[in-house]
């Protein structure tokens, strides 16, 4: 019985230990996305989206008319 005890807490301390790991990396993440430099992804994602739509929209709507 005191066995089954201390292997439920031992459990429940192992639970703990993971979850404040899990905590940290996602903080490490957060702070990871947060720094990132956006403002110089905006011509970059208006030519890949102008691509996109050349590539594959534009005949689509060619084909409709």
């Amino acid at each position: 019985m005191a066995e089954e005890v201390r292997n439920e807490v031992n459990l429940e301390v192992r639970k703990v230990k993971a979850l404040e790991k899990i905590a940290l990396n996602i903080e490490a993440i957060a702070m990871f996305l947060e720094n990132l430099e956006t403002e110089d992804w905006s011509e970059r994602i208006q030519w890949y989206l102008d691509m996109f739509k050349k590539a594959y929209l534009d005949p689509k709507l060619e084909n409709n008319a």
